[in-house]
């Protein structure tokens, strides 16, 4: 029976506003997404980027399930011979900052065992033919959820439903102090305790927020401050792009020599922008990977999400480009 009375919890409006992945298997997290195509498929072996998140190995160890590295190159694509796969090999695509679309669709060979880690890409499509994932969290603000297109199916009357309650703190505190720096000791907590996190369906929390929110206007707003930042400091950029295709991408990849200098120099004037990855380091052979460690050092992604405008666009570019 429900109850009632009692204090209000988060309210949720029920107007579906998006169809963003409606068709998906929502779950908790893409790193379990992965193990769901891992399990639904049976693989014993995984070919992934050496430049990619840490986090993607945890169901891949969790199995006891080989895997192998691959080198990428400066176009950020992969250097491998996609003859070695057979039925009980898979291999994981990164779509990078979500900008390499147009490889996904026309650069990768036809083979059901090729799965897109689309972590970095909520709002590019699922192309036909390959097992996909999406990360939610790195688009908006909430502390988990995940969307999956897999060929073979688990059975989902198996999968109980996380709950997000419990990694909510710094979504709150950043919303009331307004400030990058605070509730980033709580984001850094909530972020790790999504580490072995059992295969979940996504939270009721979650599920509910993407129906009141406009992923629309954040995929535009994104698309309209790429294309400004491009337009402007492409001629700098030792990354090809092409913006044919591009759709909600998750910030503008700069790769610039002296990128690492000019993190710095951002960060201290309060333009907040990440490194990647830099825990790969940590993993045999790193000596092996001499492009990863160029874009570790020297690649500054932008900020360009929904919640800025082109006049802060304009900012950042007047504070690299002077």
């Amino acid at each position: 029976m429900k109850s009632i009375g009692g204090f209000f919890e988060i309210e949720f409006s029920n107007i579906l506003l998006n169809n963003l992945h409606q068709d998906s298997i929502k779950l908790n997290t893409a790193r379990n997404c992965l193990e769901y195509i891992l399990l639904a498929n049976g693989y014993k072996k995984v070919y992934v980027p050496f430049y990619t998140c840490n986090v993607i190995l945890e169901p891949i160890q969790k199995h006891g399930l080989d895997v192998v590295f691959y080198n990428i190159d400066e176009n950020l694509e992969p250097v491998f011979d996609f003859n070695i796969l057979d039925e009980q090999s898979c291999f994981v695509y990164n779509n990078y900052y979500g900008i390499k679309n147009g490889f996904i669709e026309n650069g990768l060979p036809p083979l059901r065992n090729i799965i897109i880690d689309n972590s970095q890409a909520l709002f590019s499509p699922r192309f036909s033919g390959f097992d996909t994932f999406y990360s939610l969290r790195k688009f908006v603000g909430t502390a988990d959820g995940a969307f999956l297109y897999s060929e073979n199916k688990i059975d989902e009357a198996l999968i109980a439903k996380d709950s997000s309650s419990v990694r909510l703190s710094h979504l709150y505190e950043r919303k009331d102090h307004e400030t990058a720096g605070s509730g980033y000791h709580q984001f850094k907590e909530n972020d790790a305790s999504l580490s072995q996190l059992p295969l979940l369906a996504m939270t009721q929390s979650t599920a509910a927020f993407l129906n009141a929110y406009d992923f629309e206007k954040n995929k535009l707003t994104r698309e309209r401050n790429f294309l400004f930042i491009h337009d402007q400091l492409s001629q700098y950029n030792k990354l090809n792009i092409s913006v044919t295709g591009i759709s909600g991408p998750l910030c503008y990849p700069l790769w610039i020599e002296g990128g690492s200098e000019l993190k710095a120099e951002l960060i201290r004037k309060n333009i907040f922008v990440p490194t990647y990855w830099p825990g790969i380091r940590a993993f045999e052979g790193w000596d092996n990977f001499p492009i990863e460690d160029d874009l570790i050092n020297n690649l500054v992604c932008l900020p360009i999400d929904q919640r800025y405008t082109l006049e802060d666009m304009g900012y950042i570019v007047n504070n690299i480009s002077k």
